[in-house]
């Protein structure tokens, strides 16, 4: 396989070694090239010139399958790589399918070497990442691991992990073999193995072979006894036909007709490949339509999450570009049905950023916000969460705000809901702040816009940000930034009596207004002498049972949730570990029934070591206040070991 990209033979390879010996030899240099053209043994040759002069050897070795920075393209390889294989096994030494595989796919593949793979219990442990099995070794990592001479292969072959791997791949996949012969050594124990660990109960094995190695009756035998299929090709021009066979069979894994479509996926392979700069540079094919190929690659650029192939062909042909899946699997790196962008990702067009803010428009009006909920439900997060990436990517580009929100406040609200409850404040800062400068102050969506940007400040404990924004949009007075005012006020540690005062000159309080007050009682008990401390935290705990039965009376969950998370608090400085217990398993509970919003959890992590420190001490919870502080700073918020340690009331 690795031949016409100038790698050696095995015969080749094994002259090249007998040169090396004669040219390295001190002693009698004449005895030892007499002994060597006389070898017939030609592994031994190798077996003598490790033993001899290891150095030499791996030198060798290192120069001859030395990978040349711009090697020449091969589309054999590319379609390999091309074509959706989970992994590769190879005998050879060479990088190349590697380097291809890299092109196409989006990461780097995983390459291992016999040890390493037997080391683990699967060596393919990334679903997203494909991986690549040298079963005699790699010349990239340690030429002294190479299966070059005889005792490698029998070292190799007594090892009684080998079976077990090949077990593992023999069970698992079907194998499609080429660049073996039928009469190689290490084809026929593969063969052998797998009859003897599965009969014929394993996945067919598919076998290219040259058409004048066999004949049909040993391909009878083959497909009878061992569960192999043997696909024969010329080896006319060097095996010209097993590249007609991969586009065969690349078109067919895509539901084109290779007839049809040969020309233009060659092209777009090839394309790939110059693309990449890893490969001699050649002119681009005549046959690929540039036009269109850069308005699909610049289309695929907007999106900044893997997009379902099925629904960018669709966005594709809306733009009059219809291409088949074939060719639009080649314009990115495509896994998992998934459809990525390859580097380097041409600049998109607003036109661009519109037309897929239009598609993620449609996937916003699917969820429901008849009742506006307090809570997007698990399936509706995914609906979102799969372009997280592209929604914030659109959202800031204003022709995309304009699309997908405009003067909409049902997607407006959809958006700022997920953006809430997905943790993901910062991003919404982002979005949220030049937003709001460029929307009209009448705009049906200011307001809410506005709010959810204050709701962030409020809750991350960037103080001076919110009273910025406050001031910047003082003429803004409605009921929901007034109530931030209000809140300001409350921050302030000083001015916790008056609030509490004026909080209990109410009458008829709302349950949020006894939740504030219980609040209020329970910061202010932090500053308190000893003897108000305890004072003080039974009005908070007094206040936020109030608190929690009005949540209870008006079926609020989140609320719910939130007075027993404070309740859970209050118990646990007052030593009253059993209570607050309960109603931490009471905010698990909740929690779950919530779709585990990720502020929840965060918050939740905050009381699990609150009860923790309180019940076992300050070292013993070291571990439950690192998770706390680490969930509070992904939030975003400011000093996160302030909030945990000290003020965890607000």
């Amino acid at each position: 396989m690795s031949i016409p990209l100038g790698m050696p033979s095995w015969p080749a390879l094994i002259q090249q070694l007998k040169a090396a010996i004669v040219a390295s030899t001190w002693g009698n240099r004449d005895q030892t090239e007499r002994w060597v053209d006389q070898s017939s043994h030609l592994d031994w040759v190798a077996e003598v010139l490790r033993s001899t002069q290891p150095d030499v050897f791996a030198t060798r070795i290192r120069e001859i399958f030395r990978w040349t920075p711009t090697p020449p393209v091969s589309l054999t390889h590319a379609l390999l790589a091309a074509l959706p294989f989970q992994g590769f096994w190879t005998t050879n030494y060479d990088t190349a399918i590697e380097d291809y595989v890299s092109v196409f796919d989006r990461h780097e593949p995983r390459v291992v070497d016999f040890n390493e793979a037997v080391a683990s219990t699967s060596f393919r442990t990334e679903p997203s990442r494909r991986f690549v099995l040298k079963l005699h070794g790699c010349v990239r990592k340690h030429t002294s691991n190479l299966v070059v001479t005889s005792s490698d292969y029998y070292a190799l072959m007594r090892d009684e992990r080998y079976p077990r791997l090949l077990a593992q791949l023999f069970g698992r996949y079907t194998i499609l073999a080429m660049g073996f012969s039928l009469h190689d050594k290490d084809f026929r124990r593969f063969l052998e193995d797998r009859y003897h660990l599965y009969n014929r109960g394993c996945p067919t094995m598919y076998a290219v072979v040259g058409e004048k190695e066999t004949c049909d009756l040993e391909a009878n035998v083959y497909a009878s006894k061992y569960n192999v299929q043997l696909v024969r090709v010329s080896e006319a021009n060097d095996f010209q036909e097993l590249g007609y066979l991969l586009m065969s069979l690349y078109c067919l894994v895509h539901q084109v007709d290779s007839s049809s479509a040969a020309s233009s996926v060659s092209s777009l392979v090839l394309q790939r490949l110059h693309r990449s700069g890893k490969f001699k540079s050649s002119s681009a094919p005549s046959s690929a339509p540039p036009l269109e190929l850069e308005e699909a690659t610049r289309l695929l650029a907007t999106f900044e999450d893997p997009v379902d192939l099925n629904a960018f062909s669709t966005l594709c042909a809306e733009k009059d570009l219809r291409f088949s899946k074939a060719h639009y699997r080649l314009l990115g790196q495509a896994i998992g049905g998934k459809l990525t962008c390859a580097a380097p990702k041409p600049e998109p067009t607003p036109e661009d950023y519109k037309r897929v803010a239009t598609w993620l428009r449609y996937r916003l009006e699917t969820i429901p916000v008849d009742e506006k909920p307090r809570y997007l439900t698990a399936h509706h997060k995914d609906i979102i969460r799969e372009y997280h990436n592209t929604l914030v990517s659109v959202l800031r580009y204003p022709q995309g705000w304009s699309v997908l929100i405009g003067d909409d406040p049902q997607r407006l609200h959809r958006v700022i809901k997920y953006f809430q409850q997905e943790a993901q404040w910062l991003d919404w800062v982002t979005i949220a702040e030049p937003a709001v400068q460029s929307t009209p102050d009448d705009s049906v969506v200011f307001r809410p816009l506005l709010r959810s940007l204050l709701w962030v400040f409020f809750w991350t404990r960037r103080h001076h940000e919110l009273r910025d924004w406050l001031e910047r949009y003082s003429s803004a007075d409605g009921e929901g930034e007034s109530s931030y005012q209000a809140k300001l006020r409350y921050m302030t540690p000083a001015n916790l009596p008056d609030v509490i005062k004026s909080l209990l000159a109410k009458r008829n309080r709302e349950y949020w207004e006894d939740s504030l007050l219980g609040r209020s009682c329970a910061r202010l008990a932090a500053s308190s002498p000893a003897d108000d401390r305890e004072r003080n935290l039974r009005s908070a705990m007094r206040h936020l049972q109030s608190a929690l039965a009005g949540a209870q009376q008006g079926g609020d969950l989140v609320e719910v949730a939130v007075q027993s998370w404070y309740l859970a608090c209050v118990c646990s400085d007052l030593d009253e570990t059993g209570s607050a217990e309960m109603h931490l398993a009471e905010v698990r509970r909740l929690d779950e029934a919530l779709m585990d919003r990720k502020p929840g959890i965060a918050w939740l992590r905050v009381a699990e070591y609150r009860v923790e420190r309180n019940a076992l001490g300050v070292e013993s919870s070291s571990a439950s206040r690192r998770r706390a502080v680490e969930a509070m700073r992904a939030l975003g918020m400011s000093d996160p070991e302030d909030y945990v340690d000290n003020d965890y009331y607000f």
